[in-house]
């Protein structure tokens, strides 16, 4: 990703891409460890036919996942400038102002990861592990380089 930013906008547009990693250290944690830490509770009433139960957890699991990353993905695009000076030290206006642009964009994204998050870990605690793998291959490669692409 880097050698592709370095070509496309510089050493500026590396360093918003770590602004943009940064802020995701502290939202991706959340949604992978909210979802991650149900994968026993559902193996377990899934292998004891307690198929309500799954269903009920994966309703948390889902609905959870989807209202912190509403909350957090607003909370993004609602400040973008304080979140991007936290990182961006010295004043570089052009910088900041790139930082600013693409926080708004990223925060958008959580509009959908949530969904990833929360099915990757729904199908791994019900044994679907390629299902599971194609889907977290999807959302960590496939779709940023035809979004390279596009944009």
């Amino acid at each position: 990703m880097n050698i592709i930013l370095v070509r496309l906008g510089g050493e500026t547009a590396v360093s918003t891409w770590g602004v943009l990693m940064y802020v995701d250290g502290f939202v991706q944690p959340l949604l992978y460890g909210m979802c991650d830490s149900l994968q026993p509770s559902v193996g377990y009433n899934w292998g004891a036919r307690r198929f309500d139960r799954v269903w009920a957890i994966e309703r948390w699991c889902f609905g959870t996942a989807f209202a912190v990353s509403v909350v957090c993905g607003a909370a993004i695009i609602a400040a973008p400038g304080p979140i991007a000076s936290l990182f961006i030290a010295g004043g570089d206006a052009e910088a900041l102002s790139m930082a600013v642009e693409a926080l708004r964009i990223f925060g958008l994204t959580y509009l959908t990861r949530w969904l990833s998050y929360a099915a990757q870990a729904c199908l791994l605690a019900l044994e679907m592990a390629l299902p599971a793998s194609i889907l977290s291959l999807s959302t960590a490669l496939v779709v940023p380089l035809v979004l390279i692409a596009v944009f």
